[in-house]
């Protein structure tokens, strides 16, 4: 549940913002949402309750996604305490519950971030939706004083604004579950605060290169930090996947 909670949150909440970010000397030209700043809550029901609280600055540059979850399933419970820090091409993942943090350079930016450059982010975003199967539908709604259009894929509904901020989503999961995220409150112009980009101090952050990983090797750092922005993870490389959405086209229609 929390996969399909997660595919659709990279892709719908301005994909090109979890996926790409932005790097040295991009930040200020890409736009990933067509909004430059905003601060969205959300409830959570059904097999994962609780609340998460997205907010958005430099027009999807910086994201933070902040989440107070329990996920119930077959008897089995699991709580998630989390925030997701997407600053640029760097997604630094802190876990509240097991004070523990690690860091990463997102592979895919370099190639992703040409068809932002190209297209924007929101129509990226679409056009990565409509590749996985995501179809855009008639169908309409208001969320929190905001408007969108529902889109569908993989068995579940969201809402999406035009600027490309999900405030509704819906799944389920093969009859057996569903969850529902909702907006409840949604703030124009409230960007990110540096509380929420900080990492609690004594959390090590552990470094890892996910161009290692994805060529099925693993290379692990420990940094002692106390903000993402101490942690150095440049690498100004290509990414070896080569990405760009033709060759994503290919991919889902084997």
């Amino acid at each position: 549940m929390n996969g399909i909670r997660k595919i659709f949150v990279l892709i719908v909440v301005g994909f090109a913002t979890q996926l790409a970010g932005s790097g040295p000397g991009m930040a200020d030209e890409l736009k990933f949402l067509n909004i430059e700043s905003a601060t969205v809550k959300y409830k959570h029901t059904g097999s994962t309750s609780g609340w998460s609280e997205l907010c958005i600055s430099d027009f999807g540059n910086l994201m933070v996604d902040r989440r107070e979850l329990t996920t119930s399933m077959l008897g089995f419970s699991t709580k998630e305490s989390k925030k997701v820090i997407t600053r640029g091409a760097e997604i630094t993942t802190v876990d509240l519950e097991k004070m523990s943090a690690s860091v990463t350079r997102n592979p895919l930016y370099d190639s992703m971030a040409r068809q932002v450059e190209q297209k924007g982010g929101v129509r990226t975003g679409q056009e990565m939706m409509e590749i996985m199967g995501g179809k855009k539908t008639d169908r309409t709604g208001n969320y929190a004083n905001h408007d969108c259009v529902f889109w569908t894929l993989m068995g579940g509904n969201s809402c999406v604004t035009p600027e490309g901020i999900s405030v509704f989503l819906k799944v389920d999961m093969m009859g057996i579950s569903s969850m529902t995220q909702e907006a409840i409150e949604v703030h124009e112009g409230e960007p990110c605060s540096q509380e929420d980009i900080s990492i609690p101090d004594g959390i090590k952050v552990k470094k890892v290169d996910m161009d290692q990983i994805m060529n099925g090797r693993q290379s692990l750092e420990s940094v002692p930090s106390s903000d993402a922005s101490e942690v150095d993870s440049s690498n100004n490389g290509e990414s070896p996947m080569g990405f760009d959405l033709n060759k994503l086209k290919e991919m889902f229609s084997q």
